[in-house]
């Protein structure tokens, strides 16, 4: 009796975990499908394409291995342009500590991108000028962007006594 109760409970288990199964493949399909349509494809490199032109208009204006900050407000600035120089530059937390200052600005004509643009500022340090001293917790040269880099110690000359940048 327990062993015809153990294989039919097996049984519903197993049909209902075919009836999920199935279910989570059409789902899976129709969401690559809609992935891969042609509209989908086409918003993706409007978006690339954007954040590339943001991206080589700040490499211009930032020289080589130069710290940068990006100011926080407006946060979508702040992040949109994150996102375009997060994979080159070195982002840090305070004007201070940058080089440069890099700014997201509507712009229109030659040069923009979708109506945006790019102006950098100098920031508060200098080369060959000591690094800036900050309050207590807050370590100098410690970086924002590129989380991952950071975790796998890209950054370690630049992070503060804790190794963990915070």
């Amino acid at each position: 009796m327990r062993g015809a109760v153990l294989r039919g409970v097996a049984a519903v288990l197993l049909a209902a975990s075919g009836v999920v199964l199935v279910r989570e493949s059409v789902h899976g399909v129709h969401s690559t499908e809609a992935l891969g349509s042609g509209s989908s494809v086409r918003l993706a490199r409007l978006y690339d394409g954007y954040y590339a032109c943001l991206s080589a208009a700040a490499m211009r204006l930032v020289p080589k291995g130069a710290p940068v900050e990006i100011p926080r407000h407006p946060p979508g600035s702040w992040i949109t342009l994150a996102k375009a120089v997060d994979q080159w530059a070195r982002l840090v937390r305070y004007p201070s500590q940058a080089r440069v200052v890099l700014e997201l600005v509507d712009r229109s004509g030659p040069g923009s991108c979708l109506g945006r643009g790019v102006v950098a500022r100098p920031g508060g340090w200098q080369v060959g000028a000591a690094p800036p001293r900050h309050p207590v917790g807050d370590p100098p040269g410690a970086p924002v962007g590129a989380a991952a880099r950071h975790r796998r110690g890209t950054f370690a000359g630049t992070l503060g006594a804790s190794g963990n940048g915070a």
